[in-house]
C-alpha cells in the first residue's frame, strides 16, 4: 500500500483523501488507513500512535450489515477515532473479567479471549439480517457449516444469541423433505446448502447435533417461543436420523466418510455418532415435555433406553468404548456425553464405564503426542495408522480434544483435563504460532498445522468453563453470569448487536 511506503520514508501517513487510497483489483476505493494527528516520527525518538485500518465493501451480492451504520470506510474511521477509548476501555474491562479471574489459570484466560476471533474474522452477516460463520475461510469457505458450528458456537449463542438464532433458522428453513438437516448453508454463499462434503452416503451425525444445539439455545436463553418455532423441524430431524438404524439395535450406522471426520472411514455402529445420538434423544424428549408433547416423549425415552443397552453392550471392551471395525481407542467415543454433561442431560451410559472410558483416553490418547490428543490409538497406545482414507485419525484435532478436556474435568479429572487443553493449546499459540490462524488438524508427530484456517471448532474450548463450574464456586459464579447475559441477549434487553460487532 503506497500509504505505508509513505510512512516508512516520513514517519507519517498521507493527509486527507488524497490518491494514497486502499483500492481493489478495478481501482474502486475499498477502504482507508488512518491515524489521529501526531507530530512525525524522527530518527532516535519514539512515540505511541493509534492507527485504524477499515474497509467498505457494499457491492456484495448480498451486502454487508454494517452498511446500515457507515456509507462509506472513512465514516468507519470516523467513527473509531471518536469512540477510540471508549472500545478500547471497553474491551480490556470485558478482557479482564477473565484474565484477572483468581479461579482461571493465565493460559485459560488468554485462550477464551484469542479463540473468540473466528467471530469476527470468519463471519458474514449480510443486510437482510442472516448471519453464519464459516467453517474455514480459505480452504474449506462453507458458511454455517453445522458438524463443526456445534462445537465452536458456545461464545457465539453466549454473547451474540440473536446471530446464532439466524444461523439455526436458516438450517431449518433448508431441511429436506425427509427430515435432513444440511451440512452446510452453501461455499461463500448462504443459498447453496450441500448434504456434506464426501460424495456417498449423507452424514450421521448432523441431525443429532442440530437437536443438540436447539436444545442447548433454548437452555441457555430460557426462550421457549423458539423451541415452538424450531419444535417441529426438530421431530422431523429426530425421525430422519432414526431412519438410519439399519439393524433393529436402536443406533445409527455409519457408512464410511459420513460424519465429521470425513477423512476417516467409519463403518456399522460407532462411538462418536452412536453417543451423539444418545444425547440427541435425551435432549429431544426434554424439548417434548417442554412443549407438553407426552407421546413424542415417550417415544424418544424409549428409543433412548433401547439404544443406550445396545450401544453399551456392542462397543465396551471392558477399558473403553471401542471402535466397530477395531479395537482401537477414539477420543470421540463419548463425545456425546460430554454435550449431555453441558445440557444437564445426566449419563447416557453407566457412569462407572463412562470414568473409565475417559480414564482410558487420557492413559492412552493424551500421552501419545506432547501436541493434544490423538484421535484414535490402539489398545497399546499407538497411533492409527495414517492413510489417504484415514488421515485424521492417526493426528489431532485441537477441536475435539478440547472436547474431550471438558469431559474429563466433568467427570472429575480436572488436572489431567486441564493439562491436556493446555499443551494443545501452548502449541497452536507458541510453537506453532497460529494464535489467530488455528488449525483444525495438526500433526501428532511434529504439531504443524496440516488442513484447515481460522477454523471455527476450537472455540470448543470455552467449554471448560461449564466443567470447571462444576468444581469451583468462582468460575461457577462466572458461568452463570454468562448465562444470566445470554437470556437478556435473547430476550432483547441487552445492548445493541450491531453496536457491539
Amino acid at each position: 500500500v503506497a500509504g505505508w511506503d509513505q510512512f516508512s520514508q516520513s514517519g507519517s501517513l498521507p493527509a486527507g483523501l488524497g490518491p494514497q487510497r486502499l483500492e481493489g483489483e478495478f481501482g474502486e476505493w475499498i477502504g482507508a488507513i488512518a491515524q489521529r494527528q501526531r507530530d512525525p516520527l524522527l530518527p532516535g525518538t519514539s512515540t505511541q500512535w493509534e492507527f485504524v485500518y477499515a474497509w467498505h465493501m457494499p457491492n456484495h451480492p448480498n451486502g454487508h450489515q454494517y452498511e446500515r451504520k457507515y456509507p462509506d470506510a472513512w465514516a468507519v474511521v470516523e467513527d473509531a477515532f471518536a469512540r477510540f477509548d471508549e472500545l478500547y476501555q471497553s474491551t480490556v474491562s470485558w478482557q479482564n473479567s477473565l484474565v484477572q479471574h483468581a479461579a482461571l489459570p493465565d493460559w485459560l484466560a488468554d485462550a477464551l479471549i484469542n479463540n473468540l476471533y473466528p467471530i469476527v474474522s470468519g463471519s458474514w452477516w449480510v443486510r437482510d439480517g442472516r448471519f453464519a460463520l464459516l467453517e474455514c475461510p480459505t480452504h474449506h469457505p462453507l458458511l454455517g457449516t453445522l458438524d463443526v458450528h456445534y462445537y465452536g458456537s458456545i461464545p457465539l449463542a453466549l454473547s451474540f444469541p440473536n446471530l446464532e438464532k439466524s444461523t439455526m433458522r436458516q438450517f431449518a428453513h433448508y431441511q429436506l423433505a425427509d427430515g435432513y438437516i444440511p451440512h452446510d448453508l452453501g461455499k461463500n454463499r448462504l443459498d447453496c446448502p450441500s448434504t456434506g462434503t464426501s460424495a456417498g452416503p449423507r452424514w450421521k451425525d448432523l441431525c443429532s447435533k442440530f437437536v443438540l444445539l436447539i436444545y442447548r439455545n433454548v437452555l441457555y436463553w430460557q426462550d421457549e417461543q423458539f423451541l415452538t418455532e424450531m419444535y417441529p423441524t426438530l421431530i422431523r430431524a429426530m425421525e430422519w436420523q432414526a431412519s438410519t438404524d439399519q439393524d433393529g439395535d436402536g443406533l445409527p450406522e455409519n457408512e464410511g466418510m459420513d460424519s465429521t471426520f470425513d477423512n476417516w472411514i467409519m463403518s456399522g455402529v460407532t462411538p462418536y455418532t452412536g453417543s451423539l445420538y444418545l444425547a440427541a434423544l435425551r435432549a429431544a424428549e426434554k424439548c417434548a415435555l417442554l412443549m407438553h408433547d407426552p407421546q413424542n416423549a415417550r417415544v424418544f425415552h424409549e428409543r433412548f433406553v433401547r439404544a443406550s443397552h445396545s450401544f453399551d453392550a456392542l462397543l465396551w471392551n471392558g477399558t473403553y468404548y471401542r471402535a466397530t471395525t477395531d479395537n482401537d481407542c477414539t477420543i470421540c467415543q463419548l463425545n456425546g456425553q460430554w454435550y449431555a454433561h453441558m445440557l444437564g442431560l445426566g449419563y447416557l451410559l453407566p457412569p462407572d464405564r463412562v470414568k473409565r472410558a475417559v480414564q482410558a483416553m487420557l492413559d492412552l490418547n493424551a500421552v501419545c503426542s506432547p501436541y493434544g490428543a490423538i484421535n484414535s490409538v490402539s489398545a497399546r497406545g499407538r497411533a492409527t495408522p495414517k492413510d489417504d482414507l484415514n488421515h485424521q485419525a492417526g493426528n489431532i484435532l485441537p477441536g475435539e480434544t478440547y472436547a474431550l478436556a471438558a469431559l474429563a474435568i466433568f467427570e472429575g479429572f480436572t488436572d489431567p483435563g486441564l493439562d491436556l487443553a493446555r499443551k494443545t493449546y501452548v502449541n497452536i499459540a507458541g510453537q506453532s504460532g497460529c494464535i489467530w490462524n488455528q488449525p483444525d488438524v495438526i500433526s501428532a508427530d511434529d504439531g504443524k498445522a496440516l488442513f484447515g484456517d481460522d477454523y471455527e471448532r476450537n472455540m470448543s474450548i470455552w467449554s471448560l468453563l461449564p466443567a470447571l463450574a462444576q468444581h469451583d464456586q468462582q468460575i461457577a459464579s462466572l458461568w452463570l453470569q454468562l448465562l444470566d447475559q445470554a437470556k437478556s441477549f435473547a430476550m432483547g434487553r441487552g445492548k445493541d448487536e450491531l453496536r457491539e460487532i
